[in-house]
């Protein structure tokens, strides 16, 4: 592990005997409303290369930081395809190398391997009155992995936005978020992301959500591939009981890059099933697909994931957790395509 890492990770892991306050409640004075945490968590990957970069998603709390933004900028985002945008060695997404010679490039690393991460937030409410509240949040992470140190990785992300009642049952949420990517001390990209989100309440059960982002995602190295994406993400949440909430969602994207081989349209579904059990626990499942394709390739990748968690809360806001996963995609181009098997082992403490 680099010397900026391991002091990134030693900030994080102090900050929690500094500033953490003995409850698991978030810190209200007036119209403040601070909450936040900090996770640990320790993964076993079959792919490492090919891991989405935040595992231990599968049970979500409520009244957790609103990152949807921050995630679909660099969350969901593999190894290998940061790599594919950062180095833009393969020109035409054909599996060739072209800077090289044009032969074929071999498949991508498949090692198993161990990787720890550290995850902080922090969140800031400030309510002007019952009907308009600002909102900010910022995340931070790091990722090392045991054997295949150049694939270490740590975010910065920040977030703010107001969120604005216009009905009891309708309210919107403008934001602006600004996540970069460092790997291995090298500063790799920016991303800024303008977003507008409405939440329509049909009743208590049921409430419908959409959200459209605009993302610039710039690389510090100039034969990286820039690129702007457009995205909507269209979601229903339905609690049939007050321990069970389902979502069900699309998520249509369409990325327009500084290199035109890399333009792509992008379709998705999303599944989700939380409950809450005895206990203090919860368990969580999701399931996605998406396919992907290369407007200017014959080339078209299908990507498929499924996660289930379970999490169990403890005295004074700490919780330990554990999660499988699954992650797979079919790629027309062979070089492309590949599979991770997961298991997660995370603690922490949320307040």
């Amino acid at each position: 592990m680099t010397f900026i890492s391991r002091r990134f990770l030693a900030a994080l892991l102090l900050s929690t005997v500094f500033i953490a306050p003995q409850s698991a409640q978030a810190i209200d004075f007036g119209p403040h409303k601070i909450s936040g945490g900090i996770t640990v968590q320790t993964e076993h990957h079959s792919n490492i290369g090919a891991a989405p970069s935040k595992s231990g998603s599968a049970v979500e709390d409520e009244d957790d930081i609103d990152e949807d933004d921050i995630e679909d900028a660099l969350d969901e985002l593999s190894d290998e395809e940061l790599n594919e945008i950062i180095d833009g060695a393969d020109l035409d997404g054909d599996g060739l190398d072209d800077a090289v010679d044009g032969s074929p490039s071999p498949k991508s690393r498949k090692d198993s391997d161990w990787r720890q991460a550290v995850t902080a937030d922090l969140g800031h409410k400030y309510a002007f009155d019952k009907m308009f509240t600002w909102k900010s949040a910022f995340k931070a992470a790091a990722n090392n992995v045991s054997r295949r140190q150049e694939l270490n990785r740590i975010n910065y992300a920040f977030n703010t936005g107001p969120s604005i009642k216009l009905l009891p049952q309708l309210k919107i949420e403008p934001s602006v978020s600004y996540a970069s990517v460092y790997k291995e001390s090298n500063h790799v990209t920016d991303v800024w992301i303008g977003s507008f989100g409405a939440e329509w309440s049909v009743m208590k059960q049921l409430a419908l959500v959409a959200r459209y982002s605009y993302q610039d995602r710039d690389m510090i190295d100039v034969d990286g591939t820039d690129a702007e994406v457009d995205s909507l993400k269209l979601q229903v949440a339905y609690k049939p009981t007050k321990t069970i909430q389902l979502k069900f969602g699309v998520s249509p994207a369409v990325e327009d890059a500084s290199r035109n081989t890399k333009n792509k349209d992008k379709n998705g579904i999303e599944f989700g099933y939380q409950q809450k059990l005895p206990h203090e626990m919860s368990f969580g499942a999701k399931a996605k697909y998406s396919e992907t394709e290369f407007d200017n390739l014959s080339r078209t990748d299908e990507d498929t994931q499924f996660v289930v968690g379970l999490e169990k809360k403890l005295d004074m806001g700490f919780f330990i957790g554990t999660e499988l996963g699954y992650k797979a995609r079919n790629s027309s181009v062979d070089t492309k395509s590949n599979h991770d098997k997961s298991i997660v082992l995370q603690s922490g403490w949320k307040f």
